[in-house]
């Protein structure tokens, strides 16, 4: 009696994990699914909206010698009104403020299955909160326009890259210190660290515009990858032996 109770105890607990197991992998699931959805809809209606306005920008915009910004102006640069490529790029950088926040609310928890030491779930924390932080100050670069208010879209637009790179470099410093995580990524992260830093020194001279540009896609396209890589090893992490 005493071995087929053991037995049916540890049958019980097995199917308790299993269960566990699978409600865990069904939240991740949805967590991931909502996050990739979120980056992939701001990428998506940033480039529209972002690309329409540049196409109807008076006297033209130019993508090498122009910053995002520009297309936001109450008055373009060659003196005339601009109120509706104004309007779409504000659009455009409210809604991929929104729609950052999953990303910046999601990921450290697809991070949390492989961090492994308090340090790790300590930058984890930190790296989102400034992460959130940033959102705020995007949402401002969209309200102050560049012409109208200089010094305010300016501190925005400061406040953004600075608090949005150091969430980056937190983030790929947690990654590279954890023995589950490809360092690629943790270096690609200092990378766009990096040029962060160089740019908001204005080091690029007439580069800036082309830079900040090449910042903001990477950013993307490392947090599209961020998503899917912590998904992924979050799910073979929470795998069960049965």
């Amino acid at each position: 009696m005493i071995i087929i109770e053991a037995m049916v105890l540890i049958n019980t607990s097995k199917i308790v994990a299993l269960i566990n197991h699978n409600f865990e992998s069904k939240t991740l699931n949805y967590i991931f699914f909502f996050v990739l959805s979120s980056l992939i809809f701001c990428t998506i209606q940033f480039l529209i909206l972002s690309t329409v306005s540049a196409l109807i920008y008076p006297g033209g915009y130019d993508y090498f010698r122009n910053y995002f910004s520009e297309l936001g102006r109450v008055i373009a640069l060659n003196g005339e009104n601009n109120p509706i490529s104004s309007i779409l790029f504000t659009l455009s950088m409210i809604i991929a403020s929104v729609t950052l926040i999953p990303f910046w609310v999601g990921l450290p928890i697809l991070f949390l299955s492989y961090l492994t030491s308090p340090l790790q779930r300590l930058l984890n924390g930190f790296a989102s909160g400034f992460g959130l932080l940033s959102v705020p100050f995007q949402i401002a670069v969209a309200l102050f326009p560049i012409d109208t208010q200089p010094i305010l879209h300016g501190l925005a637009a400061q406040g953004f890259f600075i608090l949005s790179s150091i969430a980056i470099l937190v983030y790929s410093l947690t990654m590279y210190i954890s023995h589950h995580y490809s360092n690629v990524l943790a270096i690609t992260g200092f990378i766009i660290f990096f040029l962060v830093g160089l740019f908001v020194l204005g080091i690029f001279g007439d580069f800036q515009p082309f830079i900040q540009k090449l910042i903001i896609f990477s950013f993307i396209i490392w947090a599209i990858i961020q998503i899917y890589w912590s998904w992924y090893h979050s799910k073979s992490n929470k795998a069960v032996q049965v």
